[in-house]
């Protein structure tokens, strides 16, 4: 999809383009949805985690929505980790674990004398957790099984997750729907594991594109950005032709929105996924 392309698809669709895309518009699988309710009713987790999906959209504030799909995504993979435990283990077969682990266990009884009673707690404890995955591993890995190869664009925003739960903010570079983008994509991710995980195939819409498609600031933005500006400061950037501060402030500034540009271009030309 061209930039120009991407810019047109910003307005509202036409009844033309409508009727085009209506053989797509098929019932959601009630087998599928029938699984969900089921799983929602005998897994009070799984409930909270579409609680807070569902809470989370009321929200205006971004960082705290970006929070609350944080809590739900690590639930919903803790839930995939407990019905899938050896595929997460680093060492997954037993005849190889338990001598390793023994040996383990030996190398620091022997030492037990040399340490306090309290490091050596902390340490039979850790030797306990040893054969478990890392933090990544854990939040990658129920996507894979459930059969989804998550994109480097895909795997960084799930790396956003951290950011939300320890009381930090993803960076906007003063883009404010950058703000709530950061947050839209981890729903994003939620809804795409939950569906993969009850076998759903099919059409699946990335909220982030969406929203950025319905976004004034993002319409302005794409609407205005100037190319042949862009072009003008590559040229310059690369003949190494500045001769005043205010020329390096405008190329800084023109080159900042070709990023927020790119961004939103790219996430609205990934409007429609197949699962």
């Amino acid at each position: 999809m061209s930039l120009l392309n991407v810019v047109n698809f910003c307005h509202v669709l036409s009844k033309e383009t409508q009727d085009q895309w209506k053989e797509f518009h098929n019932m959601f699988d009630p087998v599928i949805f029938s699984s969900i309710c089921n799983k929602v009713l005998d897994s009070p987790e799984f409930m909270r985690s579409i609680e807070l999906i569902i809470n989370a959209g009321s929200i205006d504030d971004p960082v705290q929505k970006g929070a609350l799909y944080s809590v739900s995504i690590e639930t919903i993979t803790e839930l995939i980790k407990i019905e899938n435990k050896k595929a997460f283990k680093p060492i997954q077969e037993s005849r190889i674990w338990k001598p390793f682990y023994k040996d383990l266990k030996t190398s620091l009884i022997k030492i037990k004398g040399s340490i306090s009673e309290g490091g050596y707690d902390i340490l039979t404890s850790k030797l306990a957790n040893i054969n478990s995955p890392t933090n990544r591993e854990k939040l990658e890995k129920p996507f894979k099984l459930v059969g989804i190869e998550l994109t480097q664009v895909e795997l960084d925003s799930l790396e956003q997750r951290n950011s939300y739960l320890h009381g930090g903010k993803p960076e906007d570079r003063g883009l404010s729907s950058m703000s709530h983008l950061n947050a839209l994509k981890l729903h994003y991710l939620i809804g795409m594991l939950i569906l993969k995980f009850f076998n759903y195939s099919g059409h699946y819409i990335n909220i982030s594109g969406w929203y950025l498609l319905h976004d004034k600031e993002t319409k302005n933005l794409l609407e205005k950005f100037d190319i042949a500006e862009l072009k003008e400061v590559m040229q310059r950037i690369k003949s190494k032709d500045f001769e005043t501060t205010d020329q390096l402030d405008k190329a800084k500034k023109i080159l900042e929105d070709f990023y927020k540009f790119n961004m939103a271009a790219s996430e609205i030309e990934r409007l429609i996924k197949i699962l």
